[in-house]
């Protein structure tokens, strides 16, 4: 086989394993989640009425819920659209006896960027104001050092010439931590449709969404660092409150 054919070859094939890792990390992120997310809740039509029972996802595309499934108290099963309803939650299954505000709420809204589009997003923040949906998160572990110590005097002993300890001398632990770090939100205000909003772009929407406060622009003048996406819950919950 001639090598321009064989280096087109392997070009070709690296192209495509490529795009198959991209395409697999990018599902593990945006599935990471939505993972377990199947319990006790109930969902609220547009008439306003409320059916309590068993929820499940059905279909996800990013981080937005498309379509759910239920199976209310007397067995009925529902399949649901994100325009087919207001919107559905889960219960706290560690909290049986929860109030409703500390209940997981996705809600149906227009998704960014195609209104004609209905999608059930995640509640982060409520508010009268600005309110916060979960937007994309991708899973991060964390491998830090948990104990260690080191032995000055550990027992030990000759072997061919060599010095075997006797217990440990150096005994390291690590502890691992698993959690999922949001990349981005979807805010949404009065007469703003639903944006998505990131670090890329946080500088270019603050004005938007938080520059009528003076309150709040003069908390930030006082405390620079607080004006940063990392901080975009509290800078809501902060906007909300004022």
């Amino acid at each position: 086989m001639p090598i321009a054919i064989k280096r087109t070859i392997m070009r070709y094939t690296r192209f495509v394993s490529t795009i198959m890792l991209i395409t697999v990390l990018s599902q593990g992120i945006s599935l990471a989640q939505f993972d377990g997310l199947r319990g006790n809740g109930g969902f609220i039509s547009h008439s306003g009425d409320t059916v309590v029972g068993d929820i499940m996802i059905q279909t996800i595309l990013d981080f937005y819920v498309l379509k759910i499934r239920c199976k209310d108290q007397n067995g009925k099963k529902y399949i649901l659209a994100a325009e087919d309803l207001r919107g559905f939650w889960f219960m706290d299954s560690s909290r049986p006896d929860s109030p409703p505000d500390s209940y997981t709420v996705y809600e149906s809204h227009p998704k960014p960027g195609n209104p004609e589009k209905m999608v059930l997003m995640k509640r982060s923040v409520d508010g009268n104001r600005i309110r916060l949906f979960e937007g994309q998160q991708m899973t991060v572990t964390e491998t830090n050092f948990k104990d260690w110590w080191i032995d000055f005097h550990p027992s030990y002993s000759l072997v061919k010439g060599k010095i075997v300890f006797d217990d440990n001398f150096i005994s390291l632990k690590f502890a691992q931590e698993t959690y999922n770090l949001p990349t981005s939100f979807v805010i949404m205000k009065n007469g703003l449709p639903p944006t998505v909003i990131r670090k890329g772009n946080f500088d270019e929407l603050f004005n938007t969404y938080f520059g009528d406060s003076p309150q709040l622009v003069q908390y930030l003048v006082e405390n620079p660092d607080v004006k940063n996406f990392r901080n975009i819950t509290f800078l809501v919950e902060y906007y909300n409150s004022l």
